[in-house]
């Protein structure tokens, strides 16, 4: 299905998920993720973080607002609860501005949670590309959940596809140029806020 994208079109897109991890508001689980149509344009972006603000009732902007960096700071448990994975906030809000994400190519810089993959499959999304170095199905912490996804994905057709990426490369000069093209074009499109 993606026969037309290039080794550099794969290299492309990761760079533009690892730019959108620098929006995000988890510094211990930094991921971005970009979904890609067949065309090689850009459908949405996502970055761990909080839900927009359209997803959030009263209560939870003033918990967010009065609370989230003293408990953020303190108990990372509590964390875990607000943030969403970059892989469902692309997915989600992609969804919610009526946007087409079946069949498309999602790059995230993180393989994904069990969760995460649920919401790959959900969507009709067609192929993850990654280029998460760690992944390894015999670690004792994340090994079983990894091959959870692993199975997953290939009970349900959806092609996985490890890039060996330059994290340095990446990390400095190129994705420095690349951050400031794409920084005024993820605003206007709602990406990121601010």
């Amino acid at each position: 299905m993606f026969e037309n994208f290039t080794e550099a079109d794969h290299k492309k897109f990761m760079m533009m998920a690892h730019d959108m991890r620098k929006y995000g508001h988890d510094p211990k689980g930094q991921n971005g993720a970009v979904i890609i149509n067949q065309n090689k344009e850009l459908v949405y972006g996502g970055y761990n973080g909080l839900p927009f603000e359209k997803e959030l009732n009263d209560e939870m902007k003033e918990l967010f607002c009065t609370n989230w960096e003293n408990n953020f700071q303190n108990d990372y448990r509590y964390n875990q609860r607000l943030i969403k994975h970059a892989e469902t906030n692309a997915i989600d809000n992609a969804l919610y501005h009526g946007l087409k994400v079946e069949d498309c190519v999602i790059y995230i810089t993180l393989y994904p949670c069990i969760h995460c993959a649920e919401a790959v499959v959900k969507s009709g999304i067609k192929m993850l590309v990654h280029d998460d170095e760690t992944v390894d199905f015999n670690d004792p912490n994340w090994g079983e959940g990894w091959k959870g996804v692993k199975d997953l994905f290939d009970k349900q057709g959806i092609e996985i596809l490890q890039l060996h990426t330059n994290k340095e490369q990446i990390g400095l000069g190129r994705l420095a140029k690349l951050s400031i093209h794409y920084t005024d074009f993820y605003r206007k499109h709602g990406f990121i806020r601010g």
